[in-house]
């Protein structure tokens, strides 16, 4: 089973992405905070817990040069699902590994990136 970390400090689409990860049959890990998603990021491969995607409802937070951009650059196998409006907010060095859903779009990009 694909496994994606979801980060959004946003309460409103929790649920939403959850019931939909959970239909596309993917486990889903939620991270609420930049602190929560830094710990994550930094934990899995010591837990040999490996995430095939990470899914940023936001990117606040997440500038170059910031602590999560680190970790983000040391894990090149990580693909970064993000919405079309947010594209041109990533940081260069993690744009080439961007998959782009439209809001309206996730299950179906979600179901298609779980082969």
């Amino acid at each position: 089973m694909k496994k994606i970390l979801y980060f959004n400090p946003d309460q409103n689409r929790r649920s939403e992405v959850r019931f939909l990860a959970d239909l596309a049959n993917i486990n889903c890990v939620m991270s609420r905070t930049l602190e929560e998603l830094l710990n994550w990021l930094r934990s899995a491969p010591l837990l040999d817990f490996e995430f095939d995607f990470i899914l940023l409802g936001s990117l606040s937070g997440i500038e170059a040069g910031s602590p999560v951009y680190l970790e983000l650059l040391k894990l090149p196998q990580l693909r970064i699902m993000l919405t079309a409006d947010h594209i041109s907010e990533i940081p260069l060095g993690l744009k080439e590994r961007v998959i782009q859903w439209q809001p309206d779009g996730l299950l179906s990009c979600l179901e298609h990136h779980r082969k």
